[in-house]
């Protein structure tokens, strides 16, 4: 069974690293891990040492105490502490939106949000 912590910083770290649209190959390459302790780490295969903990935090530009964020009153059950803010949800929604539409469905949205982008100042 999983540790409810670690899947919590697990999850953080991989929001993280998708909202920055950073790779796992550049988070390895950042902190000097191989790709496949990040694999491993955001998959739930293994926790993550607070060396490492700290070298990602690094890497993704937040302080360490951001990982244990929403964790105090959570139920101490995995689902729970699953529960993202509303702009993290909706980016991983659009995130996997996104990678199901063809290339020329994905080229338009990108276009569109570029526009959006440029209308807002």
């Amino acid at each position: 069974m999983p540790n409810v912590i670690d899947d919590h910083v697990r999850v953080k770290i991989r929001h993280s690293r998708w909202m920055l649209g950073m790779s796992q190959d550049e988070l390895a390459n950042k902190t000097g891990l191989d790709v496949s302790d990040i694999q491993r780490i955001e998959a739930g295969e293994h926790s993550v040492y607070v060396s490492d903990l700290w070298s990602i935090a690094r890497a993704l530009d937040v302080p360490v105490a951001y990982f244990f964020e929403g964790l105090a009153g959570q139920a101490a059950d995995a689902s729970a502490l699953r529960g993202t803010s509303l702009m993290e949800q909706e980016a991983m929604q659009l995130v996997r939106t996104y990678s199901r539409l063809s290339p020329e469905q994905r080229k338009g949205v990108m276009d569109l949000v570029l526009m959006l982008r440029d209308a807002a100042g």
